[in-house]
């Protein structure tokens, strides 16, 4: 089975990132770079592993660190699909409900998360960026001490044994790897789709770095919805409009 990443995709949305969000992308390769020189002699796990588990299934993504009664509360949560971006764990944690991946760049998960015996079957997705070369030598010797299940990505191009899923924040990564591992319905959870306008996008030029990432990682998580309407959905949606041109397609 072949396993590669849209490359026409992310790499215009990618592209649109650097010159949209004043961010250190051009250290992104050299944090994929380390990442790769802690996880070449690690052991592998099979993506035909997690392709078995997700394709055809309904995978619920907690995006971000709100809870939901809908996932909390739903009938034996431990048996669902659940893709957790990064915070989102800590709601998890509180309401002893078990993930089967947790996607993370390691800027919003803690030691007693890591390495929490109840987690030691869940996937972890470590992601490099420009901005995480501390944490990744701060958490990687001690994860891998735990023998955790990691897959290493990266947003630039991939190169052994790391893997390029598609997206930028934690949340909309996670949106990204449950589409590639071909998951049949996709609920979203967490992004602050209950108050969030899309209208925003048209103030672009008066947002801070840390609004344009939140806005940026909304943007995709609102075009991979409108473009697999029949694949994802967001129950709390505020406003589900889609743009008619998203800035990477112009």
């Amino acid at each position: 089975m072949n396993y590669k990443p849209n490359k026409f995709f992310w790499e215009k949305i990618y592209n649109w990132l650097k010159s949209f969000i004043e961010l250190s992308f051009y250290s992104d390769n050299n944090s994929a770079l380390l990442l790769r020189s802690f996880l070449l002699d690690y052991p592998r796990i099979s993506l035909e592993e997690i392709y078995s588990s997700v394709e055809g299934k309904k995978v619920i993504v907690i995006a971000g660190s709100k809870c939901y009664e809908d996932y909390i509360n739903c009938k034996n949560p431990n048996e669902a699909i659940i893709f957790v971006a990064d915070k989102g764990i800590r709601c998890l944690s509180r309401n002893d409900i078990k993930p089967t991946a947790i996607i993370t760049d390691l800027d919003g998960i803690n030691d007693n998360i890591l390495f929490h015996p109840k987690y030691k079957n869940s996937y972890f997705f470590i992601h490099a960026h420009g901005d995480n070369q501390e944490l990744i030598k701060k958490y990687l010797p001690s994860i891998m001490k735990q023998k955790i299940k990691i897959i290493g990505t990266t947003q630039t191009k991939p190169f052994y044994p790391l893997f390029n899923f598609g997206g930028f924040t934690d949340g909309d990564r996670t949106v990204f790897t449950a589409l590639f591992f071909k998951a049949k319905e996709i609920e979203i959870y967490g992004i602050g789709e209950e108050y969030f306008n899309i209208d925003v996008f048209y103030n672009l030029n008066k947002l801070d770095i840390k609004a344009k990432k939140f806005l940026a990682g909304y943007l995709i998580i609102n075009w991979l919805k409108c473009k697999w309407k029949y694949r994802i959905s967001i129950p709390y949606e505020n406003d589900e409009k889609c743009l008619e041109i998203y800035p990477w397609e112009e």
